[in-house]
């Protein structure tokens, strides 16, 4: 996407040079010269045309001198925001995995399976007979009531932490969000203002050019 910039520049820079022959070719030919003209006269309208030729180099190298300058600062600008960039990705991917922990362990339905394996277990109980039996079933049944105890007064305390994370998490991903707004506002702004600098600069030689 930035890269429009790079071409805006080289087209910038093709109309620079397309100026300079276009001024060239709209001066009208000079008259051919009498027999009689001096050399002097011939020796002074080749040193006019070479002074021409060498300013429109010298424009022209300024300009791509300029550019690379110019093109050095963007990228840097570039760098700066393809990391925001990531720092952004990687903040919001954070608060919505952290989102969805909220969601899952809020959800009590994750307990249903236990919770049926609790009543069937009341149930085996309620129709032993045996009290060797009845006693493991007994036993085995407090077991699991209290892995299942364990578990949800586990998954309340991560809860209560994912909830106090969250409202960090959110203003962090809003500060990342506003240095990245910030970066490329800055880009955006650096990149006017190269392509008015450039158009000046056309300007200025257009301008040389015709009063040579």
């Amino acid at each position: 996407m930035r890269n429009k910039f790079y071409f805006r520049t080289l087209l910038l820079l093709g109309l620079l040079i397309s100026s300079c022959l276009f001024s060239q070719a709209q001066t009208p030919p000079q008259p051919k010269e009498p027999q009689t003209q001096t050399s002097l006269q011939e020796k002074s309208d080749e040193s006019k045309f070479l002074t021409i030729l060498i300013n429109e180099v010298h424009l022209l190298r300024l300009a791509l001198e300029q550019n690379n300058l110019l093109q050095h600062h963007s990228n840097v600008l570039l760098a700066r925001v393809r990391r925001q960039e990531d720092v952004t990705h990687e903040a919001a991917t954070e608060l919505r995995t952290l989102k969805l922990a909220i969601v899952d362990l809020a959800d009590t339905s994750r307990y249903d399976e236990p919770l049926d394996d609790l009543k069937d277990m009341e149930t085996r109980i309620s129709r032993a007979t045996d009290p060797e039996i009845r006693l493991d079933l007994v036993n085995e049944y407090e077991g699991m009531k209290r892995r299942l105890d364990r578990e949800k007064q586990s998954d309340k305390e991560q809860l209560e932490r994912n909830r106090e994370l969250k409202p960090k998490l959110e203003d962090k991903l809003r500060l990342e969000q506003d240095v990245l707004n910030d970066l490329n506002s800055q880009l955006d702004a650096f990149e006017r203002d190269i392509e008015v600098q450039m158009k000046t600069a056309m300007s200025q030689s257009r301008e040389l050019i015709r009063k040579q």
